[in-house]
């Protein structure tokens, strides 16, 4: 079979990553851990091993590979032109850095927006997941809205249901989290406690409804929860 190739979305965020050394501590690059694209403007929350969320506009970016890509579409079918192409454009845009969140103590292992751009979501391996939001009157700032606390060991991934009513939330502790978005404080307990993996689970995705949530753990096995009727198990995935 060859080799599946990369999205080129996916190749363009990497090379901001690359290009741009977004997460550093005292002048050395930090290993990157969460990226996320905000979905209506051009933001991208990266998250890392420095323990910052950090917040770009990547409008110059992308204005500038959008136009080498428009340019040269038929060219890039090559291989080895597409790759130089690429690597013109990542070095002609400038991401600029919007905001560095630095409420976070250790690593910080999952970034997500919400569908509506409203809320941004950060998991950290302190155990505690952050819920921010823009300040109205300054846009380059945004604030603490909430800290989660229910997590005993180092957050792994976030998943935001459909409506934005519920985040989700997976763990090494072996659990899912879930977290009512109507009921957020300065500190915010979950809603429920998912306990039926056995290890820790390092995945989470909603059905396009939100009726379904699903994830995924370290024990080879895949839970689909059912949102709508008290949280009760689904079905659970043990093959593929």
């Amino acid at each position: 079979m060859g080799r599946r190739p990369v999205e080129r979305n996916s190749l363009n965020i990497v090379r901001v990553c690359r290009h741009f050394g977004v997460h550093d501590t005292e002048g050395r690059l930090c290993a990157l851990y969460s990226t996320a694209l905000h979905p209506r403007h051009r933001w991208l929350a990266t998250g890392g091993a420095d323990a910052h969320v950090r917040i770009w506009n990547l409008s110059s970016v992308l204005s500038t590979w959008l136009a080498d890509i428009a340019q040269s579409e038929a060219v890039l079918q090559q291989r080895g032109t597409h790759s130089r192409a690429l690597s013109r454009a990542s070095s002609s845009g400038k991401a600029a850095l919007l905001a560095t969140l630095s409420k976070h103590a250790k690593s910080v292992n999952a970034v997500k927006w919400s569908h509506t751009g409203s809320f941004l979501a950060s998991g950290s391996d302190d155990t505690q997941v952050i819920v921010w939001n823009q300040n109205s009157k300054h846009a380059t700032e945004w604030i603490r809205l909430s800290t989660l606390r229910g997590h005993d060991m180092d957050v792994l991934d976030l998943a935001w249901s459909p409506d934005d009513a519920f985040l989700a939330s997976c763990s090494f502790d072996n659990s899912v989290l879930i977290w009512g978005m109507r009921d957020l404080g300065a500190v915010t307990v979950p809603q429920r406690k998912l306990t039926g993996h056995t290890t820790w689970v390092k995945g989470l995705a909603w059905d396009p409804i939100g009726h379904y949530l699903a994830s995924v753990a370290e024990d080879k096995r895949v839970i689909i929860w059912r949102a709508f009727d008290n949280w009760a198990i689904e079905a659970e995935v043990t093959v593929p």
